[in-house]
């Protein structure tokens, strides 16, 4: 393997490690009552295609440099999008945490 496929499924696995992440512990996606249905969807999706990009980088044996800008650019967004559902989530979080008596 060079050192091209490795970082490409370097990148794949933190995007996916993200999605992930933010899908099981901030979306709560295993509880129907605390999900956000959009971001739920949104990440969901994303994290799909991360797997897909991980495992189109294990099948493809070469890779330009232009292929591995934009997945690191790709990884950019995707971190910041994360960043915003995660925001959102504490947000709604705090405000059922206030109405309660």
């Amino acid at each position: 393997m060079s050192n091209m496929l490795i970082i490409n499924a370097l990148i794949c696995v933190v995007g996916f490690g993200l999605g992930a992440y933010t899908f099981i512990r901030h979306l709560q996606a295993f509880s129907h009552a605390k999900t956000p249905t959009v971001d739920s969807w949104l990440v969901a999706v994303g994290t799909l295609a991360w797997s897909v990009a991980l495992y189109a980088s294990f099948d493809d044996n070469n890779i330009t440099h232009a292929e591995l800008f934009c997945r690191v650019l790709f990884l950019v967004y995707w971190i910041g999008d994360i960043l915003k559902v995660q925001k959102h989530c504490i947000k709604i979080r705090r405000r059922f945490r206030r109405n309660r008596p």
